[in-house]
């Protein structure tokens, strides 16, 4: 059943843009720190520049996170209903889980080179949350012990493509840039891990992913054959075909290793559009529920 909840209070409106913009002030101020010519100077106050815009960095970063832990607990202390029942609170603890993410790829010495880049994709989840809680305001309360799995399925499959999809798109520019190799020194990447530790990386969110995709699905099928009154259309909903691509292009990805023309660049490719039509998932559900 849905129930309409009233419109966010401004203030949680600016909790909710002030986690979005820290996310992305922190992609900004770190940008220099990542190209080739990281050190704005030379000696001891080169060094000092470098360790102030890393403070701004970490500061930014905490900033969005209190922003939205502050903005979650404020939402859960007004509901009784789990954050996983409505876009906005479900889209904030997907960003979080995502700075965790961010967290182990810091403290991971071959992947580091790909937290920085997860901050832009926390800050779009973010943002996401917040258009589809603006353009349908509504809570799912729906008692189904299938309905809790199938979210739960999608909230921590999401999190694993979409460290697939930072990691392929990451994995392009590399590979872009060494297709590129009298390329300005100044203009470069630097720290980006290598190819190969990408590419297993990419395998391991799938070999994750997958199955929670999986569960997600059925789960979701179980739950319309409950309701018989929406399971006549529920075979041909645009939900289901773009959930069921999604699964085939992650299926095509589980067998990369025996397939070795989907290898490197495809594979990366195929990573960033599974993303995309997950993300399309949620855009499709949003407006089948405003228009039933």
């Amino acid at each position: 059943m849905l129930a309409e909840i009233t419109t966010l209070p401004v203030l949680q409106w600016v909790l909710l843009g002030l986690s979005c913009g820290a996310f992305l002030a922190a992609f900004g101020w770190a940008l220099p720190l990542m190209r080739g010519n990281a050190a704005p100077g030379q000696g001891a106050q080169g060094a000092e520049k470098v360790a102030g815009r890393w403070l701004l960095v970490r500061g930014s970063i905490g900033l969005g996170v209190a922003a939205a832990v502050a903005l979650l607990a404020w939402r859960a202390s007004n509901t009784r209903a789990l954050p996983l029942y409505n876009y906005l609170d479900a889209f904030l603890v997907l960003a979080l889980l995502l700075t965790g993410v961010l967290i182990y790829f810091r403290l991971t010495h071959y992947l580091r080179g790909l937290a920085l880049f997860l901050l832009p994709m926390i800050a779009g989840v973010l943002l996401l949350g917040g258009v589809l809680a603006a353009l349908n305001r509504a809570e799912f309360h729906d008692a189904a012990a299938w309905t809790l799995v199938h979210l739960i399925a999608v909230l921590l499959g999401t999190v694993c493509f979409a460290a697939g999809c930072v990691c392929g798109a990451v994995y392009l520019l590399v590979d872009r840039q060494l297709h590129r190799a009298g390329l300005d020194p100044t203009h470069r990447w630097s720290g980006l891990p290598p190819l190969a530790r990408m590419e297993r990386f990419m395998q391991g969110t799938t070999f994750l992913g997958f199955p929670l995709l999986t569960v997600a699905i059925v789960a979701g099928i179980l739950r319309a054959l409950q309701q018989p009154a929406l399971i006549d259309g529920y075979w041909r909903s645009p939900k289901l075909i773009l959930a069921a691509a999604a699964w085939l292009i992650y299926g095509l990805l589980l067998h990369v290793k025996l397939t070795p023309s989907f290898r490197g660049p495809r594979a990366a490719w195929l990573s960033i559009i599974g993303f995309a039509l997950l993300m399309a998932v949620f855009l499709v559900v949003n407006r089948m529920v405003k228009g039933g």
